[in-house]
Protein backbone atom coordinates (compact mmCIF):
# COMPACT_ATOMS: atom_id res chain seq x y z
CA UNK A 1 0.00 0.00 0.00
CA UNK A 2 1.67 3.45 -0.88
CA UNK A 3 1.44 6.49 1.07
CA UNK A 4 -1.18 9.38 0.18
CA UNK A 5 0.52 12.10 -1.40
CA UNK A 6 -0.39 15.54 0.70
CA UNK A 7 0.42 17.57 -2.40
CA UNK A 8 -2.31 15.81 -4.30
CA UNK A 9 -4.53 16.13 -1.69
CA UNK A 10 -3.57 19.92 -1.02
CA UNK A 11 -4.10 20.67 -4.54
CA UNK A 12 -7.72 19.10 -5.13
CA UNK A 13 -8.87 20.69 -1.97
CA UNK A 14 -7.15 24.14 -2.95
CA UNK A 15 -9.30 23.29 -6.30
CA UNK A 16 -12.50 22.77 -4.79
CA UNK A 17 -12.51 25.76 -2.94
CA UNK A 18 -11.29 27.80 -5.52
CA UNK A 19 -14.67 26.44 -7.70
CA UNK A 20 -16.92 26.71 -4.92
CA UNK A 21 -15.96 30.48 -3.95
CA UNK A 22 -16.43 31.15 -7.40
CA UNK A 23 -19.96 29.27 -7.78
CA UNK A 24 -21.08 31.24 -4.38
CA UNK A 25 -19.66 34.56 -5.86
CA UNK A 26 -21.76 33.81 -9.27
CA UNK A 27 -24.65 33.49 -7.22
CA UNK A 28 -24.71 36.02 -5.21
CA UNK A 29 -24.43 38.33 -8.28
CA UNK A 30 -27.02 36.65 -10.00
CA UNK A 31 -29.46 36.93 -6.53
CA UNK A 32 -28.46 40.87 -6.44
CA UNK A 33 -29.45 41.15 -9.89
CA UNK A 34 -32.64 39.26 -9.71
CA UNK A 35 -33.27 41.64 -6.51
CA UNK A 36 -32.42 44.76 -8.49
CA UNK A 37 -34.70 43.79 -11.31
CA UNK A 38 -37.33 42.91 -9.48
CA UNK A 39 -37.40 46.00 -7.33
CA UNK A 40 -37.38 48.18 -10.56
CA UNK A 41 -40.73 46.30 -11.90
CA UNK A 42 -42.88 46.89 -8.39
CA UNK A 43 -41.53 50.14 -8.24
CA UNK A 44 -43.91 53.17 -8.87
CA UNK A 45 -43.84 54.72 -12.45
CA UNK A 46 -43.41 58.09 -10.85
CA UNK A 47 -40.29 57.16 -9.13
CA UNK A 48 -39.35 55.04 -11.60
CA UNK A 49 -39.19 58.06 -14.12
CA UNK A 50 -37.30 60.03 -11.26
CA UNK A 51 -40.61 62.83 -10.91
CA UNK A 52 -40.85 61.87 -7.15
CA UNK A 53 -38.91 64.26 -4.62
CA UNK A 54 -36.20 62.28 -3.19
CA UNK A 55 -37.40 62.45 0.08
CA UNK A 56 -40.72 61.07 -0.92
CA UNK A 57 -38.73 58.42 -2.49
CA UNK A 58 -37.05 57.55 0.37
CA UNK A 59 -40.07 57.09 2.19
CA UNK A 60 -41.83 54.78 -0.33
Amino acid sequence: MTTPDLRFYAFVSRFVDAVSNEAMTAEMLRSRDARRRFQQAHQPAAVAVGTVALPERRAA
